[in-house]
């Protein structure tokens, strides 16, 4: 119920609220369907500015992190059942007694996919909305490490033609340096 009472307000802040408007004209833009003092009630709270410093730290700390905070239907402990199970089974793996390779092993760890749901996407999101077929959790995880080990090089090349211009600029003006 939490989750579908903050995407109806995001809604209505998206399509009610203009954050550029007078006071006035924000309370005068009101959804029909709502009373005017729940509507005066979220106006206030937008632009309070505990509001927006808490909205502006959020969007920082959201564009940090690298994982989705998403688990899905199952509990913390059941995922920590399974991280367990995958941990075991990469040591039978070392010991010699199987010979799965990782992803098997993680497909058999986490079973099979629900139909039309993806993983980490959160709520309300399809396959066909990010990939336009329904790739296996195996290809997901390959594109993803496919992904980061390519920005992983773009950022080491970036940097080090970076380091190549710093240390022109340094020898242009150590030269300049030595013809004074």
């Amino acid at each position: 119920m939490n989750a579908l009472y903050r995407y109806y307000r995001h809604k209505l802040k998206k399509k009610y609220f203009d954050s550029k408007a007078t006071y006035s004209l924000r309370l005068r833009n009101k959804p029909k369907d709502m009373d005017v003092k729940d509507w005066k009630y979220l106006v206030n709270l937008w632009t309070e500015n505990a509001f927006q410093e808490r909205s502006n730290k959020n969007k920082t700390n959201r564009c940090k992190r690298s994982m989705p905070p998403y688990t899905g239907t199952k509990s913390f402990a059941r995922l920590r059942d399974h991280m367990e199970k995958f941990q075991q089974l990469k040591k039978q793996r070392e010991e010699g007694q199987i010979s799965l390779d990782d992803d098997a092993m993680f497909a058999d760890v986490l079973g099979p996919e629900k139909n039309g749901y993806v993983r980490a996407y959160g709520l309300r999101k399809n396959v066909t909305e990010y990939f336009g077929a329904r790739p296996t959790k195996i290809e997901l995880l390959r594109q993803l490490d496919t992904s980061r080990r390519e920005a992983n090089e773009r950022a080491q090349q970036i940097q080090k033609e970076a380091s190549e211009q710093v240390n022109d600029v340094k020898k242009q003006m150590d030269e300049k340096l030595a013809e004074k």
